[in-house]
């Protein structure tokens, strides 16, 4: 989509950091199509796009350029620690609380908020709305309370469906939708 709105787009195949080989092969890579593109940003999205383009644009010249995206909040992993302890002249955060969770790391990196968000949803008529609880088996008149996400231990799913059950023991009847 990026390449059919005009900007030059290049596919790296993903590795796994602990290929060191493949790893460092992909920073050379990154390095050529940095000096080829001289790009004005660099923008990491996560902490293995950080660890493997900052020392790139490093080895490029255009190591004042970077700015990374973090999305989780630093738990002290080596894969976080290696991110944080790069290059970076920014740090965009998804949350406050990731913000704060970073500002307690080391090196210290300037951060700044960008809270997600969306545009406010069309309403939906009532039949459309039927049909879409229909479609997925959740009864007319209850509540449904919802999470959307990867299925990942540290996505909490698991206390949504601990608070379904909580409502239910109280005979407030709900329905899940995990998405």
């Amino acid at each position: 989509d990026v390449n059919e709105l005009g900007f030059p787009t290049y596919a790296v195949p993903a590795v796994r950091l602990r290929q060191i080989g493949k790893s460092l092969r992909t920073v050379w890579k990154l390095r050529r199509i940095m000096k080829w593109e001289r790009p004005d940003l660099i923008l990491n999205w996560g902490s293995k796009a950080q660890i493997l383009t900052s020392p790139a644009a490093s080895l490029s010249g255009y190591g004042g350029r970077v700015a990374w995206w973090q999305l989780d909040i630093p738990p002290g992993s080596l894969e976080m620690r290696l991110a944080t302890l790069l290059p970076a002249d920014v740090i965009a955060c998804s949350s406050r609380l990731v913000a704060e969770a970073q500002g307690r790391q080391r090196p210290r990196r300037r951060t700044f908020v960008v809270h997600p968000g969306i545009d406010p949803p069309r309403e939906v008529p009532d039949s459309e709305r039927e049909a879409i609880r229909s479609s997925l088996s959740l009864p007319l008149g209850l509540p449904v309370v919802g999470t959307v996400a990867r299925l990942q231990t540290r996505k909490r799913q698991d206390l949504l469906i601990k608070a379904i059950a909580n409502l239910r023991d109280r005979g407030r009847e709900a329905c899940g939708l995990i998405v």
